[in-house]
């Protein structure tokens, strides 16, 4: 009985010290970020919430003075992700303001952004718990998400649209292998979309890490390297289509090089000169990294 307490304490002290937080973080970017392996100097978002994080940003607009951003907001007293709106100071990168602007029964997350032709604004964020795929229209006036249209009934997760070569598709991995190397694509005819293709590739890095990028006459998927843990890193691929076959090219690897967010970056979208990612370190910067290191040690002498 009393070795059963001690198991569960040291469960529950382990538990704690491996606790981990997500933040945002930001860099002045160019195209010369695709053909460099010059490190990039990352600014972390600077905020006073110790109950919650801030992951998988998407950049609604961006000026010389404010940031706005729609992001995951994970608050831990109810233990669930909403969407929320982020205004950051761009000078020192200090969180201005910040409201929840869509919240379901079901955990929320990844808020991608599509722009139609007349600048009308939709956010289409991962709700796979629920077993569909919404757009809402994002309202100016109130900034909230409502008008919610369903896009697809099927648990997929962080999800990309595009349109290509006259086309609209659709880019996911599903609830049943979410970190793995399946990745479906569909495909938009009369109004719905239907599978197209299922790629299986030679990586774990089929979930999506933000918005498909155009550079010059290129298409770049930013996928999450989930080879080692979920969001370690994020895998840049080039897409091309021919004779209706879609294949996917690595061209760069991005892993976060700060010395408190050391743990993964799985986010990676830009607008102007601005890029955003997000990072991932331990809540409890010292308790975590000790534990890591305890727990090292103890997996080298046990495996000698």
């Amino acid at each position: 009985m009393i070795n059963k307490i001690i198991k569960e304490k040291l469960r529950v002290l382990m538990d704690y010290c491996d606790r981990k937080k997500w933040n945002i973080g930001f860099f002045e970017y160019s195209d010369d970020f695709f053909y460099s392996d010059k490190k990039v100097n990352i600014n972390v978002l600077k905020h006073n919430y110790k109950d919650k994080w801030f992951a998988d940003p998407f950049i609604l607009d961006v000026d010389k003075e404010k940031i706005q951003l729609l992001v995951e907001e994970f608050d831990e007293k109810i233990n669930k992700g909403r969407i929320a709106k982020l205004i950051i100071n761009r000078e020192n990168f200090k969180l201005e303001s910040f409201k929840v602007i869509l919240e379901k029964k079901s955990h929320l997350s990844f808020p991608a952004i599509l722009v139609d032709n007349n600048r009308n604004i939709f956010v289409y964020p991962e709700n796979s718990n629920s077993g569909s795929l919404y757009k809402y229209k994002y309202n100016t006036v109130l900034e909230n998400l409502d008008n919610p249209k369903l896009i697809i009934e099927e648990p997929l997760v962080d999800c990309v649209m595009i349109s290509f070569k006259k086309n609209k598709y659709l880019f996911s991995t599903t609830t049943s292998d979410p970190h793995g190397n399946i990745l479906n694509i569909y495909i938009k005819e009369k109004h719905k979309y239907k599978l197209f293709d299922t790629i299986k590739l030679t990586q774990k890095n089929a979930r999506n890490a933000g918005d498909f990028i155009k550079l010059k006459d290129m298409l770049i998927r930013p996928s999450q390297d989930c080879n080692k843990s979920y969001g370690g890193g994020i895998i840049f691929q080039e897409l091309s289509i021919k004779n209706e076959k879609i294949s996917f090219k690595n061209i760069k690897r991005f892993y976060s090089n700060l010395y408190r967010y050391p743990l993964g970056l799985h986010t990676f979208n830009i607008k102007n000169d601005l890029a955003v990612v997000d990072v991932l370190g331990y809540k409890y910067f010292i308790l975590g990294n000790i534990y890591n290191l305890l727990r090292k040690l103890y997996f080298n002498f046990k495996n000698k």
